[in-house]
């Protein structure tokens, strides 16, 4: 047999005692009207009828009437009394519609309990979550409260190491601007030893170029001399000296006049080479040796078709591109010149473009370049 829930067992508990009643109340019913029909007292008949309805308040009111009726007398015959019983079944049948109809709201009642108890249960256990979020979060702020006053412990602790470091760093400072002001002592006295070295310097460098040029003022007094005789020499045999001669031989006679950086008699250098020129017209070195005369001489157009000569002769010539480089500076052809520089660099003279980059800012750069024109007089 299926075990029966609460709800279910009340009901059945309740509707059998509901019955019972009833059935005890009709039975008692009964044995007034017998009593009755035997001529016994029924004064209190009425009473005990209404007892099991006196509260209700849903009976109609056609119902209610019958409970008005007045009771038979002690002569009631037999039509009556079946009358009567009938009254009683109908009163048995409202009894069982009451009973329903309480059980209905019984049940429904109950329905509400458990749907009370219900939400009383969520209730419940949404409290004790609540509870337990409750006291997780108040563990929370604990560690919080205990953090934070770990954290200004250490916020006190970093605040006094910080003064402590402030008052080093204002020492050290202090130290640092006497050692800067040392040091700009120091560089003070070193700008001026550095000054007076350059001066030094330069003053040796002038030594030094007065010594060079009184050396090559002396060689070029003895090449001079030496000249001099061959030309004496030559003079009084003009015929015998320069009968056979080849255009190595006009070369060397050039190259008597070239003191390192120029040549000592322009004029004669120019007709040595003219003449070793007419005997190897196609040798480039021998143009480029022509226009370094030319420039010594100031004919710069002269100086500048030898050196294009040389060039077309031999468009490898690096000295041929430098030197023409410097006569189109000469001649105010400052772009010409600045592409002859270029072609040299390209072939391994890099001095043109070394002085070009300062010409704008040292006119006295010309000399030098003019200058450098000798000393990249190589003789092959």
């Amino acid at each position: 047999m299926p075990k029966q829930s609460k709800k279910q067992k009340f009901q059945n508990e309740s509707g059998e005692a509901l019955k019972s009643l009833l059935n005890d109340q009709v039975e008692a019913r009964l044995k007034r009207e017998i009593n009755f029909s035997q001529g016994q007292p029924a004064a209190h008949l009425k009473e005990d009828s209404l007892t099991v309805r006196k509260n209700d308040q849903k009976i109609p009111d056609d119902k209610k009437s019958l409970k008005s009726r007045s009771m038979p007398d002690s002569k009631e015959t037999k039509v009556q009394l079946t009358e009567r019983i009938r009254f009683l079944l109908e009163e048995i049948e409202l009894l069982e519609k009451d009973h329903y109809y309480l059980q209905a709201k019984f049940e429904e009642s109950m329905q509400v309990q458990i749907d009370y108890a219900r939400e009383l249960k969520d209730l419940k256990n949404k409290t004790e979550e609540m509870e337990e979020e409750l006291k997780s979060k108040s563990d929370l702020i604990s560690q919080y409260q205990s953090r934070e006053l770990e954290l200004k412990t250490i916020t006190d602790e970093l605040r006094w190491d910080r003064e402590q470091l402030q008052k080093e760093l204002a020492v050290h400072q202090k130290k640092l601007e006497e050692m800067n002001n040392e040091n700009d002592q120091l560089s003070f006295n070193l700008e001026e030893g550095k000054a007076e070295l350059g001066r030094l310097k330069k003053e040796l460098n002038i030594m030094n170029q007065e010594k060079d040029k009184l050396s090559r003022n002396n060689e070029h007094l003895k090449q001079v001399l030496m000249e001099k005789e061959k030309i004496s020499a030559q003079m009084e045999k003009p015929e015998e000296t320069e009968k056979g001669l080849t255009a190595k031989d006009w070369k060397a006679k050039a190259d008597v006049l070239w003191d390192g950086v120029s040549y000592t008699a322009p004029q004669q250098a120019i007709a040595y080479l003219s003449s070793a020129i007419e005997l190897d017209p196609e040798n480039a070195r021998l143009y480029n040796e022509r226009g370094l005369a030319h420039i010594d001489e100031y004919q710069i157009r002269e100086a500048a078709e030898d050196l294009s000569t040389a060039i077309a002769l031999r468009p490898d010539f690096a000295e041929a591109y430098h030197n023409r480089g410097v006569v189109l500076i000469k001649d105010g052809k400052m772009y010409a010149a600045k592409k002859d520089f270029q072609m040299a660099a390209r072939l391994g003279l890099w001095m043109g473009m070394n002085y070009l980059q300062s010409i704008d800012h040292n006119p006295g750069i010309i000399r030098k370049l003019f200058m450098a024109i000798g000393k990249n007089r190589r003789d092959k």
